[in-house]
């Protein structure tokens, strides 16, 4: 099922419900935060699935070429609205583009660094993701790198949240190796789990894998935000254990999954 549409309608209310949550807040700076050794000179980044553009407008700030993309053109029109506001230090373009077609960006490259964050690849199987990766080999220069962020298929705090409240069904619905139906704006999208060993094989013929990290393992999902409305302080020291425990054994059972991978020399 397209996610375009659905992304479109929830473009207007995306960064209220996620980006500037507590929640949001924290999750994505665990992925910052992961990202700074890596952005350590100026770099030429791609990013796809960019959403509302939080994350171009960050690596912008930091002084790198950004070209940021999205198969939503409602969510582009809104990253183009933020920059009217900015100056960030670096270059920073928007581009709807869907990650089918990355080809189509072969003209910009080659990138040094393609980034993806908060499960905007999840919306692909794994056949899609294994071409996702050779049009990435073929755009990256070489030692190039991805930084993905996944959603993750064995979330702790997912499992034991549902199975406390009585609700099995939920508890267990990303452990399934076919999509599971998401409502996003009252639109059916497909999503797909993955854990970090499918991910491995998926990329295996471009990359190889050089980091890996739990984002949100303390930190709850973002469905929770109302439960946490009241709790700041709670939800503050869940931050700083995450921010203190990036065990990479502990990769699979954060709410998200972070992998680094470096283009292969064949490549």
């Amino acid at each position: 099922m397209k996610p375009r549409p659905a992304f479109d309608a929830y473009a207007a209310d995306y960064d209220s419900a996620f980006t500037h949550s507590q929640i949001g807040q924290l999750q994505r700076a665990q992925v910052w935060q992961a990202l700074l050794p890596y952005i350590a000179k100026p770099l030429r980044i791609l990013e796809v699935n960019c959403g509302t553009g939080v994350d171009a407008l960050w690596l912008a700030e930091q002084g790198h070429e950004v070209l940021a993309t999205d198969i939503s053109p409602g969510m582009i029109e809104i990253c183009r609205k933020k920059l009217e506001h900015h100056t960030p230090t670096g270059k920073i373009e928007f581009q709807v583009a869907d990650v089918a077609q990355l080809d189509k960006l072969s003209a910009s490259g080659p990138f040094d660094l393609i980034f993806s964050n908060f499960g905007g690849l999840n919306c692909i199987d794994a056949n899609a993701t294994r071409d996702f990766g050779q049009q990435c080999s073929k755009l990256l220069g070489p030692g190039g790198l991805l930084f993905l962020v996944y959603i993750s298929k064995a979330c702790r705090w997912e499992q034991y949240y549902f199975r406390y409240r009585g609700d099995h069904e939920k508890a267990n619905r990303r452990q399934t190796s076919g999509p599971v139906i998401s409502d996003v704006e009252g639109k059916a999208v497909e999503i797909w789990y993955y854990l970090l060993e499918e991910l491995k094989i998926l990329y295996s013929e471009s990359f190889q894998l050089v980091d890996q990290f739990p984002i949100g393992l303390f930190v709850p999902p973002s469905y929770m935000e109302e439960w946490f409305i009241n709790k700041s302080k709670l939800l503050q020291g869940l931050g700083w254990l995450d921010k203190w425990s990036r065990r990479k054994g502990w990769a699979d059972y954060g709410d998200h999954i972070g992998i680094v991978l470096k283009k292969n020399p064949a490549w």
